[in-house]
């Protein structure tokens, strides 16, 4: 728990070390396995207390390759947008959103004055990547990298920023945003953000931006989605 840089001013109890943002803190890294399995064992079977959007979700555990034996520092996976908003809520957190409280509106997804994601993505809009304006494909866990996997998070080590201390905001994982285009329930369309390791196609720079629309892509859009290649990490307040 805790924090790092200015972590002093950073709510949280559990997960990640965060980055103070200077208005708002962001984990460090995407959460990992070891993290994530430290909720479940916390919770145990006692899913109550969720939005009422989420009222379809009957459990936390991840729905595919758990437990994560031998992975401990990779990036959960498999979880679904309400997994990831209660264990940002159990952490002393809560899911990325809108600066200042609540839900990023879905249209706001490039805002920098909005969304605590882009905002800290892209230091405050004026990066492209969390590195820099111009693509690196060996910067961070994307296609062109090479490693055709997750990574343990920090291992490119190339892919810190747009703060100083953030780590894989591009690649290596989707990460779940509390932004969606509803509040009814299982199908609403919400957003994943930053691009993951996986893509086919010609257009790997403009996936691994930091204004990468998940929607367009067709990336687990919907909230009860689960997936090898979407994960999150947590902000505050």
């Amino acid at each position: 728990g805790g924090g790092t840089a200015g972590g002093g001013n950073c709510a949280g109890t559990n997960g990640p070390s965060m980055v103070d943002t200077a208005g708002f803190c962001i984990d460090s890294t995407e959460v990992t396995n070891s993290q994530y399995a430290l909720f479940l064992v916390a919770k145990g079977a006692d899913v109550s207390g969720q939005p009422p959007a989420c009222a379809w979700n009957s459990s936390y555990v991840p729905a595919g390759a758990w437990p994560a034996t031998g992975q401990p520092n990779h990036p959960v996976a498999f979880v679904d947008w309400c997994d990831a908003v209660a264990y940002c809520s159990w952490a002393g957190k809560r899911l990325c959103g809108k600066i200042g409280g609540g839900t990023n509106a879905f249209s706001d997804l490039a805002d920098a004055t909005k969304s605590q994601w882009y905002s800290a993505c892209s230091a405050g809009g004026s990066k492209m990547y969390p590195y820099g304006a111009v693509y690196d494909p060996k910067a961070c866990n994307g296609t062109e990298y090479g490693a055709s996997a997750a990574l343990e998070v920090k291992q490119a080590a190339g892919c810190i920023g747009g703060h100083v201390g953030i780590h894989d905001m591009s690649g290596n994982v989707w990460e779940w945003e509390d932004s969606c285009e509803a509040d009814t329930g299982a199908t609403d369309v919400c957003r994943a953000r930053g691009g993951s390791f996986a893509y086919v196609g010609q257009l790997v720079a403009a996936y691994l931006r930091c204004n990468v629309n998940s929607k367009s892509i067709g990336v687990c859009t919907h909230r009860d989605c689960v997936s090898a290649v979407v994960g999150f990490r947590c902000c505050s307040p």
